[in-house]
């Protein structure tokens, strides 16, 4: 017998696998009900809109991420830190141990890839909380200038991590990082370096 939890994770794959192939901007939660064989109701009663569910594992990997900082001495550099929890979370789900599973996580970028609404929601998302995560790991208030300005670097990085992405005409396959996922990190660490400086 699957229990909830079981059911939640199903709707979030066939949402995302919905959203890949139709495109993010012209799903509905009723197109996502009739893949997932169920009445829309009872799809809304666990995501109100197909952004619930795209965002569904973007918590979950920010959840690693923290899980992940915690590890991460106080001493280090934010900017440091943030990067090796980013790292160890992606490291992680690359070897089937991470908040999300690799096929999860493949699906949500091939989606977000091609929605700006999505990469804006996502990246106001994270700002808010690594802002916050920074805070309650370097036990310091907020507003704080060193960790508003480690978050605002890290986002860069991510962002040029995707843009980074796509081949020379733009276009994006998964299957490249599903066959080599070590270019994720590369990609992580080329923008970072070229961002920092470092």
């Amino acid at each position: 017998m699957r229990d909830a939890r079981e059911d939640r994770d199903k709707l979030i794959e066939v949402g995302l696998a919905v959203g890949v192939r139709q495109g993010y901007e012209t799903t509905t939660l009723a197109d996502i009900a009739a893949a997932a064989n169920i009445p829309e109701e009872a799809l809304a009663a666990q995501f109100a809109t197909p952004e619930d569910i795209v965002m569904a594992p973007v918590r979950a990997m920010l959840t690693g991420v923290a899980a992940a900082l915690a590890d991460i001495d106080a001493d280090i550099p934010p900017i440091d830190a943030l990067r090796s929890a980013h790292s160890r979370m992606l490291h992680d789900v690359i070897e089937g141990v991470g908040p999300v599973s690799f096929d999860r996580m493949q699906a949500l970028g091939c989606v977000v890839m091609k929605s700006p609404h999505l990469q804006q929601r996502i990246s106001a998302y994270r700002k808010e909380v690594l802002t916050a995560m920074l805070a309650e790991h370097l036990h310091v208030q907020l507003p704080n200038t060193v960790i508003t300005s480690a978050v605002l670097t890290w986002s860069s990085v991510v962002s040029a991590a995707y843009a980074a992405a796509p081949d020379r005409w733009g276009k994006f396959d998964a299957l490249d990082d599903r066959e080599h996922p070590e270019r994720m990190q590369d990609r992580l660490d080329t923008a970072f370096s070229v961002i920092t400086g470092r």
